[in-house]
C-alpha cells in the first residue's frame, strides 16, 4: 500500500484531537506533502522527487475593503485580510487607538468609535507570524478610511448682539444682529412684546409701537428658528430688550389747573385750585389775574383781594407765565378760564339715628348728621353739657354720660360753615332721644369664648371660665393694655427660628390683644419675606415686633414707625431713594408713595363715615388722589437711607448690613428705623393729596410727618382702616352702622388702636349678631390662626420651648399656604373684596385660598398636628395610631395637653357640647353635636376620646368660620 494510504489508514485510528498537529510524509508520486486533521496539503515537490523543503515567504498582506462609516458600532465589518500564509497566525498590534479590532481574518469596529470630524484616515498594523517562515513575524501596515455620516442638526439657542434699545426709538431702529441660526433655517418672531419690536432678515428692530420708559424698562420677545428634520424644530429664544430713559429736550408745555371752579365772594387766598404741568426749575407769574381777582400762592392759584360775582360774570379768564432760562418756548403764556359758582345756600341739618342708651361710654355713634353742603365745615356749638361730640359727619357720646332718669330728649347745635355761602354760618338744632339702659347680661361660657377668638389668638378654656358672668370688659382691656409686649428678641436666621418665637408669644404672650391686633395688622400694612429677605428672615422678625409694639397705641404712631422701618423700605422700595436728576432723568421710585396712600391709610376712593363711597354729580366714586399727587408724595419719600447715619448713602455698604444676618445689637440695630440723609432729599414744594402744598425747603422728617399728618386726618383714613380691622377680627360683612361706630371710636380717640380694638371687639354685632344678617355670618379662619386657636384650646407646649416650626413639622406654607408676614404680594394672601361666586353679596376674602387641594391638605395638617399630643399622665402620643413618643425625643414638638379635657370626656355628649362653647362660641349645631357624640362612643381611653372630638371639630365649618 502506498506510504500516503498508510498514513491515511493510520489517521483513522482513534486519538486524541490535537489542534495545529499535522505530520509529513513522502507520497507514492513522490511529493513532500503535510497532513493535518483537515486534510493534506502539498507542500512542494522537490526535482526528481527529492531534496529538503524550502522555508515560506512571509508576503505582504492587503484588506478586501478599506472603508468604516463614522461612528459604526463596535464589531462592524471592514474588510477581510487577504494574503495571509497557510498556517500563519495573525494579530493586530496597533488598533488605532482601540477603533479597529480582528474577528477571525477580518477587520472590524472596536470599542473607540471613529469620528470623521476628528480624522479621516486611520492606521492600523496587522502582524503575521509562521514558525520557520522567512520574515516572521512580518507587520503590514494598512490604511482604513471613515466616510462621513449625514448627522440631523439640532437647533441651538440664538443669541442678540444689543439688547438696549433708547424709549421712543423710531421704527426701524436697530437693536442687534441674531447669531447662532442653523443654515438653512427659517426665523419668525413669535413676540414682538406688543408690536414695539419686528423681525428684518437677521436683525431686530423696533416696531410700529414705541417704547416708553416709564410705562417698562424692559420688553420680553421670542424668536422662533425653523428647520425640517432638525432636532429642537421649532426651536423659541426669548430675549429681553432694555428700554433706557432718554431725558427729553426741556420744553415748557401748556400749563392746567387741578380745579378750576370758585365760589363766588370767596375770601382772599381761598385755594382755587393747584398749577400742575410746571417744569422743574421754573417760575411763575400771573400775566392777567382777571382785575385782581386772582393771585399766586407759591403753585397755587388763589382768589385775590377784588371779590368774584357771580352775577357780573360767571368765567373769568386769567394767563399763567412761566419762564425758565435756556427752555424751548420761555416765558410761555398759558389762558386759563376759571368757572365762577354761585353762593350755595346752606340748607337745614337733619340727624339720622338720634338715640343712644343712657350711661353709654365715650364715643358711642348716636346718629349720621345729613343735609351737609359739600365743602363745608361743621361744628358742634352745643354740646348738651358735654354729653356730646362731633366725630366727622358724625354725632357721638361725650365725656359726660346721659342718664334716663335725668332727662330722655337734649338739644344739640351743629353749625355749618362754607365760604361765600350768603347764610354762613348756619344753625341747626338737633334732638337726641336717651332710652333706658337695658340691665347689662352677663357673658356665658360661650359669648366669653366667642369674644376670646375674636380679640386673641385663640380663647383658652380657663380663660374663658374667668369671664363667665362679667358684665364689664373694662378691667380686662386695661389689664391687656399694661401687659408687656411679647416680641421676639430674634437672633437666628432660618424660617423655622423666626416662626418661633413669634409662636412663643402668640401661644403665651399675656398681651393675647396686642398679638391679635399685630396679626391683623400685619394684613393691612403687608410686609413679607420676598425677594431679600427669602434666605435672612431676621429684617421680618423686626418688622413682626414693630407691629405687636405700637399694635394697642395710636395709628400714626404706628404708620410712622412702619414708613420708616428699613425692612419696608426695602420691600417697598423707598430705602435709598433720591431726588430727582434732571441731568440723568432720574425720578423719585413712586412705589411707597403709592401704597401708603392706597394700602396703608385712605384707600382709593373718598369714603363716608360708614365706609360706602362718596359719589360726584354724575354719581361716580370720587378719587382720593391723582397722579401729581402721587408724583408729588413721592418727592417726600426721598433721603431715608441706612441707620445709622453716617453710612455712605449711594453704596452697597448698608445691603450687606440689611440682608445678612448680624450678632451684635449695634449691628441688629440696623434693621430698625431708616436715618435721614439730606443730601438726597428733594426740598422743593410738593402737592401731596387734596391738593395740600407741603412747602419748598422742608427736612426729610418735616415733609414726612407734614405728609402723614395729613394722610391720617383724611376722612378716609378712619373707615378705610377700621373697616378692614373688623373685617380681620370679627366680621366679613359688617354692616355700614357697625363701621360707623368704630369710625366715632376711631375720630373721638384720635386714631388710639386699643379704643378702637374695644369698640370693634364689644360692638353689638361682634358680642350678639342677629342671626340672619351679613354680620352674623362671621369670617372665615386664616389656616394659621386656625392652628394656633386649637393649640391654645388645648395649652400647647414644647418641652424645650422653641416652637421652631421646622422642629414642629408645621407645615405653613406647602400645606396651610399661611404664614405671618409671608403673603405673596404687598395685597395680602387674599384680596379683601373676594366673592365666591355660588355665595353673591357676600365678601369672603380668607376663603379664597380655599382650593379644592388646598382645603384636602389643611385638614391632613390640622389632623396631623392634632393627634401630637400629651394626656394627663404626661405621656406623648404622635399620630393618629396613638404610637407613644419615647423620653427625651421629639422635645421640639409642640403637644397638645388634653388635661382639662379628659374629664369631660366621660360624658361624650358633654365634652362636645364644652368644645362647642369653647371652639365655636356656642355655634355647633345640636345635629352635629350628636354625631360627634356618637363617634366618640367607641373609644374608651378619655385622652383619645378627647383628641377625636378635637380632629373632627377642626375641620368642621362651625370651626373654620369663627
Amino acid at each position: 500500500m502506498p506510504i500516503e494510504q498508510n498514513m491515511l489508514s493510520d489517521e483513522a485510528a482513534p486519538r486524541p484531537a490535537r489542534p495545529g498537529a499535522f505530520m509529513t510524509f513522502l507520497s507514492t508520486e513522490g511529493v513532500w506533502k503535510k497532513k493535518d486533521y483537515a486534510g493534506v496539503v502539498t507542500l512542494a515537490s522537490p526535482p526528481g522527487g527529492g531534496g529538503s523543503i524550502p522555508a515560506p515567504v512571509l508576503s505582504t498582506l492587503s484588506l478586501s475593503a478599506a472603508t468604516i462609516d463614522s461612528g459604526s458600532a463596535n464589531g462592524t465589518p471592514v474588510g477581510m485580510i487577504l494574503g495571509a500564509t497557510a498556517g500563519s497566525t495573525l494579530s493586530l498590534t496597533d488598533t488605532a487607538g482601540g477603533r479597529f479590532a480582528l474577528s477571525g481574518m477580518n477587520v472590524v469596529a472596536g470599542s473607540t468609535p471613529t469620528d470623521r470630524a476628528v480624522s479621516a484616515v486611520h492606521t492600523i498594523t496587522v502582524r503575521e507570524t509562521l514558525a520557520g517562515a522567512t520574515g516572521s513575524p512580518r507587520d503590514t501596515t494598512l490604511m482604513i478610511s471613515v466616510a462621513a455620516v449625514a448627522v440631523a442638526p439640532t437647533l441651538a439657542q440664538l443669541a442678540l448682539s444689543g439688547t438696549v434699545v433708547a424709549e421712543g426709538a423710531a421704527a426701524g431702529t436697530a437693536v442687534g444682529t441674531l447669531s447662532g441660526r442653523t443654515v438653512g433655517s427659517t426665523l419668525s418672531l413669535i413676540d414682538t412684546a406688543g408690536g414695539r419690536f419686528a423681525l428684518n432678515g437677521l436683525a431686530i428692530v423696533t416696531g410700529t409701537v414705541p417704547t416708553d420708559y416709564a410705562a417698562s424698562t424692559s420688553h420680553l420677545i421670542t424668536v422662533r428658528e425653523t428647520l425640517a428634520g432638525a432636532s429642537g424644530s421649532p426651536r423659541d429664544t426669548a430675549i429681553t430688550i432694555a428700554v433706557t430713559d432718554v431725558a427729553p429736550a426741556v420744553s415748557l408745555a401748556a400749563l392746567t389747573l387741578s380745579n378750576a371752579t370758585l365760589t363766588e365772594a370767596s375770601l382772599a387766598g381761598t385755594l382755587v385750585g393747584a398749577i400742575v404741568g410746571r417744569t422743574l426749575g421754573s417760575t411763575l407769574a400771573l400775566a392777567n389775574d382777571a382785575g385782581g381777582r386772582f393771585a399766586l400762592n407759591s403753585g397755587n392759584l388763589v382768589a385775590g383781594a377784588t371779590a368774584t360775582n357771580f352775577d357780573v360774570s360767571p368765567t373769568h379768564e386769567i394767563v399763567l407765565r412761566e419762564a425758565l432760562a435756556g427752555a424751548s418756548g420761555s416765558p410761555r403764556d398759558t389762558a386759563i378760564t376759571v368757572t365762577i359758582v354761585d353762593a350755595t345756600v346752606l340748607a337745614p341739618l337733619t340727624l339720622a339715628g338720634g338715640s343712644i342708651v343712657e350711661g353709654s361710654a365715650p364715643a358711642i355713634l348716636v346718629g349720621t348728621i345729613s343735609g351737609i353742603t359739600i365743602g363745608s365745615t361743621l361744628s358742634l356749638t352745643d354740646t348738651a353739657g358735654g354729653r356730646f361730640a362731633l366725630s366727622g359727619m358724625t354725632i357721638v357720646t361725650g365725656a359726660v354720660a346721659t342718664d334716663f332718669s335725668e332727662a330722655q330728649t337734649h338739644s344739640i347745635t351743629v353749625t355749618e360753615t362754607l365760604a361765600g355761602s350768603p347764610n354762613s354760618p348756619r344753625a341747626s338744632t338737633l334732638q337726641v332721644t336717651v332710652t333706658a339702659a337695658a340691665p347689662a347680661v352677663p357673658l356665658t361660657l360661650a359669648t366669653a369664648a366667642r369674644f376670646l377668638n375674636n380679640a386673641t389668638m385663640g380663647a383658652s378654656p380657663t380663660e374663658a371660665e374667668a369671664l363667665v358672668g362679667v358684665t364689664n370688659l373694662d378691667p380686662w382691656f386695661a389689664a391687656q393694655a399694661a401687659a408687656p409686649p411679647s416680641t421676639t428678641g430674634i437672633t437666628a436666621v432660618n424660617q423655622g427660628q423666626r416662626d418661633g418665637p413669634w409662636m412663643r408669644g402668640a401661644l403665651l404672650g399675656t398681651d393675647q390683644l396686642r398679638q391679635r391686633m399685630a396679626f391683623a395688622l400685619s394684613g393691612i400694612l403687608v410686609c413679607a419675606d420676598s425677594g431679600f429677605f427669602v434666605e435672612n428672615r431676621q429684617p421680618l422678625a423686626v418688622y413682626g415686633d414693630l407691629l405687636v409694639t405700637h399694635a394697642l397705641g395710636s395709628f400714626r404712631s404706628l404708620i410712622g414707625a412702619v414708613s420708616r422701618n428699613e425692612t419696608m423700605g426695602v420691600f417697598l422700595s423707598h430705602f435709598k431713594n433720591q431726588k430727582a436728576d434732571p441731568a440723568t432723568g432720574r425720578r423719585p421710585d413712586e412705589n411707597f408713595a403709592r401704597e401708603v396712600m392706597e394700602l396703608f391709610t385712605i384707600g382709593l376712593y373718598r369714603l363716608n363715615s360708614d365706609g360706602s363711597r362718596q359719589l360726584d354729580a354724575n354719581g361716580r366714586p370720587i378719587p382720593n388722589y391723582t397722579q401729581p399727587m402721587v408724583t408729588g408724595s413721592a418727592a417726600v419719600w426721598t433721603g431715608l437711607g441706612p441707620n445709622p447715619n453716617g453710612a455712605p448713602f449711594s453704596s452697597d455698604y448698608e445691603r450687606g448690613l440689611i440682608w445678612e444676618y448680624q450678632t451684635s445689637p449695634a449691628e441688629r440695630r440696623l434693621c430698625s428705623q431708616m436715618a435721614s440723609y439730606p443730601a438726597y432729599h428733594e426740598t422743593g414744594a410738593k402737592t401731596i393729596i387734596d391738593g395740600i402744598v407741603i412747602p419748598a425747603g422742608g427736612t426729610v422728617d418735616s415733609d414726612i410727618d407734614a405728609l402723614l399728618d395729613a394722610l391720617v386726618a383724611h376722612p378716609s383714613c378712619a373707615p378705610f382702616i377700621s373697616r378692614q380691622l373688623i373685617v380681620k377680627l370679627v366680621t366679613s360683612n359688617p354692616s355700614p352702622a357697625y363701621i360707623s361706630r368704630v369710625v366715632a371710636a376711631w375720630n373721638a380717640t384720635n386714631g388710639n388702636l386699643l379704643q378702637v380694638a374695644r369698640a370693634i371687639l364689644t360692638d353689638t354685632e361682634a358680642m350678639n349678631p342677629t342671626p340672619g344678617t351679613p354680620s352674623a355670618a362671621g369670617k372665615a379662619q386664616e389656616p394659621m390662626l386656625a392652628v394656633l386657636r386649637m393649640y391654645r384650646a388645648f395649652s400647647a407646649t414644647s418641652e424645650n420651648g422653641l416652637y421652631d416650626s421646622d422642629q414642629m413639622h408645621i407645615y405653613f406654607n406647602s400645606e396651610l399656604r399661611n404664614r405671618f408676614l409671608s403673603a405673596p404680594s404687598v395685597f395680602n394672601f387674599y384680596q379683601p373684596a373676594f366673592i365666591r361666586p355660588e355665595v353673591p353679596g357676600y365678601f369672603m376674602p380668607e376663603l379664597q385660598l380655599a382650593t379644592e387641594s388646598a382645603l384636602t391638605a389643611a385638614a391632613d395638617e390640622m389632623a396631623r398636628l392634632a393627634y401630637q399630643f400629651r394626656d394627663a399622665a404626661g405621656v406623648r402620643y404622635a399620630s393618629e395610631f396613638y404610637s407613644v413618643v419615647p423620653a427625651g425625643t421629639n422635645v421640639g414638638v409642640a403637644y397638645l395637653n388634653t388635661a382639662y379635657w379628659e374629664p369631660y370626656a366621660a360624658d361624650p355628649a358633654a365634652l362636645v357640647a364644652r368644645m362647642s362653647d369653647i371652639l365655636t362660641g356656642g355655634r355647633m349645631s345640636p345635629q352635629n353635636q350628636a354625631v360627634i357624640a356618637n363617634a366618640l362612643t367607641g373609644i374608651p381611653n378619655p385622652a383619645r376620646r378627647a383628641v377625636m372630638a378635637m380632629s373632627i371639630f377642626i375641620t368642621s365649618p362651625q370651626y373654620t368660620v369663627n
